[in-house]
């Protein structure tokens, strides 16, 4: 919030931007307008110049109920602007020290607004803010806006490839984890039943069977992805080691989400902060613009991860982090998972991220939205100050019984008392096989006992 009785004291910046205005507006406002609207949102100071030394001086508007006047009929005027995406609230009328000025305040507009442009052509009229500036939007960036604001179930539509594109390993095995969590399986219903009961498959004009796009995402063959959607990257690294799209085995969303936990299960400090590490993962997955914004790319330090996806935010941030407001860019692929347990809904799995870094005392996470490339990253500081002893190198990997990955399994028996070996690897989404011999280990160490079925912890 700008405090108007310090003008003085502020500089144009990303969500400033001053104007004499004595003569009238400038062509340049429209275009601060168009940018502020397509990206964070701004301010735009009327009677306010930049001095040389980059700080801003307030002069006075003669005519300013004249110059409010004309922004009102301009902004209305459907030739002129292609959206108004302020009410009368955002336009005040503010003296300093004497002078007049205007305080136009620019919300960031709705995807259903987006692109804001002006004139008559979308493609020659929408900008966005970098830095101080703004810039003409390339033919690219406003596809991507006109599709966010007309799709709302665009990975629901099929792709004409045929269920051959599907990779049937993986819808069985996505079967199967979700008899584990239903604790019983319709074995005599087919793939392709199932598939068809899920709205993973659908038929086309042709009368045969489609996958939708999400299906093809979520199991689909590489080569029949790549055929789709040449840009898809699905990318996870560490430094140590590498999990991307574009080994063998890991090329769709099911592979890679569960590979990826697997790499977060060895050093996420607890239960809490692993649920959301996958949460971060499941929220990067169900955003990304697989079309033309390539994917998800991970990076993962000793301090950080950092969680990178194409496309824009579709919801204002602020919103998202408040909770309550949900609007993924890939629903469809967002209910695939959420099949299996899999992301929190309704708007809190932000929120709920926030809360656990609080609660941890870490460093509060933090969004950015890039622009050309369109890319969203959402980076989680895992320490405060000097590195942790935490560090997966400093614990070694050859320890039998390494902390942080059995205490996954600690905090869940402590919030469940008892379990079954199917039931931890499904909640943690972690192979079942894995999760038996962290089990026997640790009933051999003496950390849980077992009664034939079930395991608890030993008090």
């Amino acid at each position: 919030m700008i405090d108007y009785l310090e003008i003085e004291k502020y500089t144009e910046n990303n969500r400033i931007e001053a104007k004499k205005a004595l003569g009238g507006f400038p062509k340049s406002m429209w275009e601060t307008y168009s940018s502020f609207a397509n990206t964070m949102g701004g301010v735009i100071l009327l009677g306010v110049e930049e001095k040389k030394d980059h700080s801003l001086n307030a002069i006075d508007l003669p005519n300013r109920d004249k110059l409010i006047d004309t922004f009102w009929r301009t902004v209305k005027d459907k030739k002129r602007v292609s959206a108004v995406v302020l009410t009368a609230k955002d336009v005040k009328k503010v003296d300093y020290e004497g002078k007049r000025i205007v305080v136009i305040t620019v919300p960031r507009a709705a995807r259903c607004d987006r692109p804001v442009y002006i004139g008559d052509n979308p493609f020659t009229g929408t900008y966005l803010r970098s830095g101080e500036g703004d810039y003409l939007c390339s033919q690219k960036q406003v596809n991507a806006m006109l599709r966010d604001a007309r799709e709302t179930v665009g990975d629901a539509k099929t792709v004409k490839n045929g269920l051959s594109a599907l990779d049937f390993d993986c819808v069985r095995d996505y079967r199967l984890r979700l008899a584990a969590q239903d604790g019983a399986q319709d074995e005599q219903i087919t793939d392709i039943s199932f598939l068809k009961r899920i709205g993973a498959a659908k038929k086309g004009r042709d009368g045969r069977l489609h996958p939708t796009v999400a299906a093809l995402w979520t199991f689909g063959k590489r080569e029949s992805i790549l055929r789709r959607f040449p840009s898809f990257l699905l990318e996870y690294n560490d430094g140590e080691s590498a999990v991307t799209s574009a080994d063998g085995e890991l090329y769709n969303l099911y592979n890679f989400y569960f590979a990826v936990c697997e790499k977060m299960a060895e050093y996420a400090d607890g239960l809490s902060v692993y649920n959301a590490l996958r949460e971060a993962l499941f929220n990067s997955l169900s955003n990304a613009d697989y079309s033309e914004g390539g994917g998800v790319k991970i990076r993962k330090r000793a301090d950080r991860i950092e969680f990178i996806n194409g496309g824009r935010f579709r919801t204002d941030p602020d919103s998202a982090k408040k909770g309550g407001i949900s609007d993924p860019r890939n629903e469809a692929t967002k209910n695939l998972f959420a099949r299996l347990g899999i992301g929190k809904g309704s708007g809190s799995g932000i929120p709920a991220i926030y809360s656990v870094w609080r609660k941890k005392g870490w460093e509060p996470p933090e969004f950015r939205e890039r622009f050309d490339p369109d890319e969203i990253s959402l980076t989680l500081k895992f320490y405060v100050g000097e590195k942790s002893g935490n560090d997966r190198r400093e614990r070694g990997r050859d320890d039998e019984l390494r902390p942080v990955q059995y205490s996954l399994i600690v905090d869940y028996l402590t919030e469940h008392p008892t379990a079954a070996a199917g039931e931890l690897a499904s909640a943690l989404n972690l192979p079942a096989e894995r999760v038996k011999n962290m089990l026997d280990k640790m009933k051999k160490n003496g950390i849980v006992s077992f009664d034939g079925h079930l395991y608890k912890l030993r008090r």
